[in-house]
């Protein structure tokens, strides 16, 4: 703690000055902070995600194909911060969606539908939504019960996941003025990005995407 003192005198132009005695002053000390705003991974999920402890991402947050998929931390229906390389091991699509966009609803619509059916083809896919509560909040958080809405209406079993910007910021890098809501990132079993899109009509293109990384086509 340093205390201070200054004094001025201040000559005024057309005669006179100004005096000022300043007192006051300044701490510096030392305290822990919290880089991850309380974004703590629990030792296992309650809303029973898989937990692949893959190792701490050390890379950028620049994304990019045929790179690694930057790690991110989002809250889920259990209220749990989700981390999402946990998810390694499969093949990853990120759904980045927002309520109110009806293509988003397809999809998510069609996505049961969609996984099963890779899965009878020996592909393991694990659909990841990151959902924003509208179109014109798109940076806003997800309320919690909006995550639980959105599972029950579409009868999901994978993760729904408040987005915090992330989806919007990582997608519309490399979309740029073409980015829309759903975008959509693939992601192989090794977290490397396969391909990045966006809109939605049916999965015939994500589908043979994966399909031709595995060598199944």
């Amino acid at each position: 703690t340093f205390d201070t003192e200054h004094v001025a005198d201040i000559e005024m132009e057309g005669g006179g000055s100004f005096h000022f005695d300043i007192m006051g002053t300044f701490s510096m000390s030392v305290g822990s902070g919290d880089p991850m705003h309380g974004f703590t991974v629990p030792e296992t999920y309650t809303c029973g995600w898989p937990k692949s402890d893959a190792p701490v991402y050390a890379g950028d947050y620049l994304l990019s194909v045929g790179n690694t998929l930057p790690d991110g931390f989002f809250l889920d229906r259990c209220g749990e911060a989700v981390r999402l390389h946990d998810f390694a091991g499969k093949y990853l699509i990120i759904d980045i969606s927002a309520v109110n966009c009806p293509p988003c609803q397809s999809m998510a619509e069609q996505e049961p539908a969609f996984v099963e059916a890779m899965s009878s083809d020996g592909l393991e896919v694990e659909m990841i939504t990151l959902l924003a509560p509208s179109l014109s909040a798109i940076l806003d958080p997800t309320p919690t019960q909006t995550l639980l809405d959105w599972t029950e209406e579409f009868s999901l079993d994978s993760p729904v996941l408040a987005d915090r910007g992330y989806g919007y910021w990582l997608a519309k890098e490399v979309l740029g003025d073409e980015f829309a809501y759903p975008a959509w990132i693939i992601v192989s079993p090794e977290l490397e990005v396969i391909e990045v899109g966006k809109g939605f009509s049916n999965f015939d293109k994500i589908g043979a995407s994966i399909r031709s990384h595995a060598g199944a086509e």
